[in-house]
């Protein structure tokens, strides 16, 4: 997959800055695609595969308010998180739980008030731990 962003262009530099000062230590280049762009005054952010999912979750905020965080389940992992007009911080721990395939369940532990938001949801507005 191309992923034409300027943290893609970081993440390999970093990469291979560490594979250079640590031959004994290789890390493998696996970054967790990730985009951002301004829609007049709503930024939308997105890590991971939100695309092919089995569900996706309203996790926290409101999306007739335009600020919400929305987590995919494909299978039994953690695919993809995609937010609109919140702080890039609020989306540090979902890319680390990408980064590091977590899985639904142990996800769902962390955010027992989602409830489903999409027509790819297997039961009517379910909370993450049901999923």
């Amino acid at each position: 997959m191309r992923v034409e962003h300027r943290t893609n262009a970081a993440e390999q530099a970093l990469t291979v800055a560490h594979n250079l000062l640590h031959p004994d230590r290789p890390r493998p280049f696996a970054p967790v695609p990730y985009f951002w762009t301004d829609q007049y005054d709503v930024r939308l952010q997105a890590y991971g595969h939100p695309r092919g999912h089995d569900q996706n979750v309203l996790v926290e905020g409101d999306l007739a308010r335009g600020r919400f965080l929305v987590a995919y389940r494909t299978g039994d992992r953690l695919s993809a998180v995609l937010a609109a007009g919140l702080p890039p911080r609020t989306l540090r721990p979902w890319r680390e739980a990408l980064a590091t395939d977590t899985p639904w369940t142990a996800t769902a532990a962390a955010t027992a008030s989602a409830r489903s938001v999409a027509p790819h949801t297997a039961a009517p507005a379910t909370h993450m731990e049901d999923a």
